[in-house]
């Protein structure tokens, strides 16, 4: 692990996942395959201790603030050495996935000459945009939205919206706001990667039964601050569409998972009561 500066930052890998994490992130997960030797992790920690977990890292950094509010510090101290990245995985703490599946959405990326992609979301978790829940009909569906769990930048389109991101925004909105700088929906530059889901976990499940960011700023305020920046810039929300994509063949395999994870879903819902 390095020095916790930012200072001390070096890129070795083609692509980035970075991630603003508490104590109960899950990053051990994200470095479970072949796939992790394709990427660099860095993370900020905004925890109180140093869980042992931090050691899987390639970089960590102590800094309080939200995701979005941390990445702009890293950008900030480590602009010039980002550039020499490809892709930049932008991570909440708590997605479960593997390196292997990480690798893959930076390939296909990459393939596509995309600017921005996410995984789809599985049906066992929490589904806030209907049309970013895994479509085991698609390999991938273009969009023109991509939430902010785990948006997956082409690096010079994330450092247009840094130079932009200014730190007051914690969260809420965030999403419409690198929307608003980034663009390309018109030109199929986004796309939701259907074979790739993770799973979003439910607020209920977080410790104490809700999201970390509600305890450094609370959801009220943070769509205040939103709409202050929408009427500062001149930005808008708009409805999340899709265009079309690549279908899949059929995949027996496939369509048995799907059931799998349904029967899952259901199941977790009589137990949890979700």
């Amino acid at each position: 692990m390095q020095a916790s500066s930012g200072k001390s930052f070096q890129a070795s890998k083609p692509y980035l996942v970075f991630s603003s994490v508490g104590d109960q992130a899950l990053i051990e997960s994200w470095c479970k395959g072949k796939g992790r030797d394709s990427f660099d992790l860095a993370v900020f920690y905004y925890g109180d201790s140093e869980p042992e977990y931090l050691a899987a890292a390639d970089y960590v950094q102590k800094r309080k603030g939200s995701k979005f509010q941390n990445l702009k510090a890293f950008y900030s101290a480590n602009s010039a050495v980002l550039a020499n990245y490809d892709a930049v995985l932008v991570l909440d703490d708590d997605i479960e996935i593997d390196a292997d599946r990480i690798a893959y959405l930076f390939e296909l990326r990459k393939k596509l000459e995309l600017w921005l992609i996410q995984p789809s979301f599985s049906y066992d978790g929490k589904i806030s945009f209907e049309h970013t829940q895994q479509n085991p009909k698609y390999r991938y569906r273009f969009t023109n939205f991509v939430e902010m769990n785990c948006p997956l930048f082409v690096e010079h389109k994330l450092a247009d919206f840094m130079s932009i991101y200014d730190g007051s925004l914690p969260g809420w909105g965030m999403d419409w706001w690198y929307h608003n700088v980034i663009g390309g929906a018109e030109q199929n530059k986004i796309a939701i990667v259907d074979e790739v889901a993770v799973r979003n976990p439910f607020d209920q499940e977080k410790r104490g039964g809700q999201r970390e960011i509600n305890k450094l700023v609370g959801t009220k305020d943070r769509k205040k601050l939103w709409r202050q920046c929408m009427e500062k810039n001149g930005y808008e929300e708009f409805e999340p569409e899709v265009f079309g994509g690549e279908k899949r063949k059929f995949d027996l395999f496939r369509l048995c998972y799907g059931f799998i994870a349904l029967s899952r879903f259901i199941k977790r819902k009589r137990i949890k009561g979700f």
